[in-house]
């Protein structure tokens, strides 16, 4: 973060005036770039780094009758306006503060294995979309609404999607973030997700 005082008084004669230290900041040595780049870290929050395991027991795509346990990472790392989480991939967030986020960033898109899916459909290749997303916080409840566009493999479509959630700490090792969501595609990704070419 870098300060820029402007001082502006009557000359005194024989007796300039004294000048005002320096305001110490804790980026005294940061370009001033760089700094604009990094922004300042959102209140009350910090810079933050975060790594655990966690898993799911999911279809094995959606819609299917099958279902297997998928181990996830668990993956919180924010420095600055700079972010790296699971849900919302590596990006930056623009307006980060304890009630509203707004960010962007490139996350991994839908897919599923050959051996998952009916003989002869094949598998869904991997992917990466570009995402952007909203989120706001009161009264303990997070709601965050997005849209990503598959910009690599995958389907190519578009997908917005919806989570409400209610996170909890059960004490210091135990967080617990139960949450209910919908989501929407268009017709591009529901016909190469779904869709069987014979």
């Amino acid at each position: 973060l870098l300060s820029l005082v402007i001082w502006d008084g009557p000359a005194l004669a024989q007796q300039p005036p004294a000048e005002a230290p320096p305001a110490e900041t804790p980026d005294d040595d940061m370009p001033a770039w760089l700094g604009w780049i990094i922004g300042p870290s959102s209140p009350g929050q910090g810079n933050q780094f975060n790594l655990g395991v966690g898993a799911a027991y999911m279809p094995a795509y959606m819609g299917a009758k099958d279902y297997r346990f998928q181990p996830l990472p668990a993956v919180d790392i924010k420095y600055g306006r700079f972010f790296l989480t699971f849900q919302d991939g590596i990006g930056a967030n623009f307006i980060n503060n304890e009630t509203v986020t707004v960010g962007a960033g490139i996350t991994i898109a839908d897919n599923y294995r050959s051996k998952d899916v009916p003989d002869g459909i094949g598998g869904l290749s991997f992917g990466l979309g570009a995402r952007g997303f909203v989120t706001l916080r009161q009264f303990g409840f997070e709601a965050t609404t997005g849209v990503t566009k598959i910009i690599t493999g995958s389907t190519g479509g578009v997908i917005a999607d919806f989570n409400l959630s209610r996170p909890v700490m059960v004490n210091e090792r135990l967080f617990i973030n139960p949450t209910i969501g919908a989501r929407w595609a268009n017709g591009r990704h529901n016909n190469r997700y779904f869709g069987v070419n014979a």
